[in-house]
């Protein structure tokens, strides 16, 4: 099983909560990100760790997945995983759509 957890600019937005018994885990999880001058669209990076649990002892790092998010968007787009040594170990199919919002 395993999980992954999502950070935008340094920041955490959210995590999956963990699969188990699955060599091939599915997530269907929304995370939202609120743009701001201080937290542009333009020069940040999203970065999926990604995890697999273990009941027994602690979870392994399997690799971090990272996109740069733009005003066009990802549709079902595989995003390559790599370990800290730069191998590749899979990858998570990401869906980004960027949604501008009225000011209020």
């Amino acid at each position: 099983s395993s999980g992954i957890n999502a950070e935008y600019g340094g920041k955490e937005i959210g995590e999956t909560e963990a699969v188990e018994e699955s060599r091939n885990p599915a997530y269907d999880v929304v995370h939202e990100v609120l743009l701001t001058e201080e937290n542009p669209l333009t020069g940040n990076v999203i970065e999926m760790a990604v995890w697999d649990w273990d009941r027994f002892s602690g979870d392994d790092y399997l690799g971090t997945a990272r996109i740069v998010p733009g005003a066009e968007p990802m549709i079902r787009q595989p995003v390559p995983i790599f370990s800290e040594r730069g191998s590749k170990r899979g990858f998570v199919v990401v869906t980004t759509v960027f949604t501008p919002m009225p000011f209020i």
